[in-house]
Order: structure tokens, then C-alpha cells, then sequence
């Protein structure tokens, strides 16, 4: 049987508005209690094993005390590494709130019927959206039709959003680049060709970071891209044909793992030492390494991320009309040992 209020009451000496009130965090006398009265009504509680009525809270002060984690079936769609979790989770351990995940299929995030019953559904307070691309445009209409508090992650728009700083994290590779004395820097690319359509925004910011970098240092950039393909033997064909041309950059500067990978394995096979042939960097949210080498990468502060769009978010239940201006989270130099002065200074 539930341990009831008024148990706890008799049990503890106290009134029963008194038990109603402390064990309730959120009551507006919670605090008017001194915290000798506090410690023991809550002692006896968990003494007594007393769970609290979520429901019944949640009637008092319009609050389920949770949010929810909405992301999509949509392939490639969300995006949920490790470290982005932990900070979610982190930051709503330190409110006491909990964490609902809630994966949906496109067509009931764009559903005039579904979508605003989802925080009812979900029993949560707001949305910590993790959907990277191709966003569909009803599903942003519904939320600000409704005013349903949420905060897109990963995704870049003016308000109520944040996400990595992918141009200056690439401006600070390039940077590095050009202090250790190379000229000859590229961009590589192998995943996506030259025309890009409505895909994730960090493709463009990462090269415009490093394009603004070269400029800024009166060099030209140079872009090395692909097409459209998966496939690791085609990739390891396109860094052997570009490290296999008389103007080889000296530096290269990859979008991701999946590009850095094929050109590090490319370089070896060639003959060429990684760094002091060819130095390599990239960007990723761990330290990250290729056949055991130490990858020299700029980490994107997934964590960080994570414990600020939680803050966001309970500033947007708080007044759900007020838009919030994007924040961006800087990068974080990982060393590692594929970077280094050209051969020529070195020399």
C-alpha cells in the first residue's frame, strides 16, 4: 500500500499541510520551513519508503518536473553521441528533472493532430530537439504555432538553437596550420561533392572557416571534394590520386574521420611520413586515432552543448513566446601527433 501524507505527518510530529509543502520542492512555502522541520519530514519519508504522485504535483504546479529528448527514425537525421548525452544528463540530474527519449517518424513530427499533443504524451515540460537536416518545414511551423517550448540542438537557425561552432573550430585548424609555417593547405572533403543542397550547415561552415583563415593569411584556398559515396575503397582511390599530384599540399585540413581516414592510409602506402610530409587535422567530439596514431583534431564540446540547450530549455518553459538567441559552443584543441612544421622549415 502508498505511503500517504498524512502518514508521514503522524509519524514526523507535523502537520499535514506542513508534509504537503516540504515534500513538494516546487511549493511556493517550501522554503518558510526551517531545515531541522525539512531534514525530518524528509528522513521519515524515505524511511517509510513514500514515493511522490508525479500526477498530483503536476496538477499543482503545472509541471510534469522532465523533459523530453525528441529525435527522428529518419537515417542520419539525429545525431546522439556519447558525450552530447552525458551533458543532457548531467545538467537535468543538477535540476532533479528526468529525461524522456521520444523517437518519432517524420510524418507525426508534421502532424497538425500529433504534434501538440506530444508534450501531453510524453508527459514532459518541453523539447530538447535533436534533428541535424533536412528539417521539414511543418514540423518548425507546429512549434511555433503552438509555442511548445523546445530548443533544437545541432542544428543552426537565429533563435532557440545551438550547436557547435563549426567555422571557428575550422579557423582555428587552419590557424594552427599556418603558425607551424604551411602555405601549401587544403580542404578535403570526400563525402560531398562541390553542390550542396539543404544538408547539415557545419559542411559549408567548416570550409568557409577555413577559406576565411587562408584569406586572412593572403593564401588561396584549395578544395579537395568528392562524390557522393561510401564506399572505402573509391574514398582510399581519391586520396591516392590527390596525394599522388606534383602540387600535394603540405597540410590538410579533412571535414571528418571519414575523410582524414583514407588520406592518412593513402599518405603511409605513398611513402610519405604523417606529420612531417603531411600533417593532417580534423574535427570530431573525442579524441579520436587511425590504426593507433593520434589524430591532431579540434573537439566540438558536445558535452557542454548538452548542459547549455538543458539550460535553454528551462529558460523557454519559463516564458515559451520569448525567443531565445542561438548560442554556438567553441572548439578544443586535442594535439595529437599528426601536425607539425613542413619539411622545407623543419629541414
Amino acid at each position: 500500500m502508498a505511503v500517504t501524507l498524512k502518514q508521514i505527518a503522524h509519524a514526523s510530529g507535523v502537520s499535514f499541510p506542513t508534509v504537503s509543502h516540504v515534500l513538494n520542492p516546487a511549493s511556493p512555502r517550501h522554503h518558510f520551513y526551517r531545515a531541522e522541520t525539512r531534514e525530518r519530514v524528509t528522513r521519515v519519508a524515505r524511511e517509510l519508503g513514500y514515493r511522490p504522485n508525479q500526477a498530483a504535483q503536476s496538477m499543482v504546479t503545472g509541471r510534469f518536473g522532465s523533459v523530453a529528448l525528441l529525435t527522428t527514425t529518419a537515417d542520419s537525421r539525429s545525431y546522439l553521441p556519447e558525450e552530447l548525452l552525458s551533458g543532457i544528463q548531467q545538467a537535468v540530474a543538477e535540476r532533479d528533472l528526468s529525461l524522456v527519449l521520444a523517437r518519432m517518424p517524420d510524418e507525426r513530427l508534421t502532424s497538425e493532430q500529433v504534434m501538440p499533443k506530444i508534450l501531453r504524451q510524453t508527459m514532459t515540460d518541453g523539447l530538447l530537439i535533436d534533428y541535424t537536416d533536412h528539417v521539414p518545414q511543418a514540423m518548425r511551423d507546429l512549434i511555433d504555432r503552438h509555442d511548445i517550448p523546445s530548443i533544437w540542438m545541432n542544428t543552426k537557425q537565429p533563435f532557440d538553437s545551438i550547436c557547435p561552432d563549426d567555422a571557428a573550430a575550422a579557423r582555428m585548424a587552419t590557424s594552427r596550420l599556418i603558425e607551424l609555417g604551411h602555405r601549401r593547405i587544403a580542404y578535403a572533403d570526400f563525402a560531398y561533392a562541390d553542390e550542396l543542397g539543404d544538408e547539415h550547415y557545419s559542411l559549408t561552415d567548416r570550409r568557409a572557416g577555413y577559406a576565411a583563415a587562408m584569406r586572412e593569411a593572403g593564401l588561396e584556398p584549395r578544395f579537395l571534394t568528392g562524390s557522393l559515396t561510401n564506399k572505402d575503397s573509391l574514398l582510399l582511390e581519391e586520396a591516392h590520386a590527390v596525394l599522388g599530384r606534383p602540387d600535394v599540399p603540405t597540410a590538410i585540413v579533412a571535414y571528418s574521420g571519414f575523410t582524414l581516414s583514407p588520406l592518412l592510409v593513402a599518405g603511409l602506402m605513398r611513402g610519405l611520413s604523417v606529420p612531417r610530409d603531411l600533417s593532417l587535422i580534423t574535427f570530431s567530439d573525442r579524441k579520436y586515432d587511425v590504426a593507433g596514431i593520434d589524430v591532431t583534431t579540434v573537439l566540438l564540446g558536445r558535452e557542454e552543448l548538452g548542459a547549455s540547450a538543458v539550460d535553454m530549455l528551462e529558460q523557454k518553459i519559463a516564458n515559451p513566446r520569448a525567443p531565445l538567441p542561438a548560442r554556438s559552443v567553441g572548439g578544443h584543441w586535442n594535439r595529437g601527433a599528426t601536425v607539425t612544421s613542413p619539411r622545407e622549415l623543419a629541414l
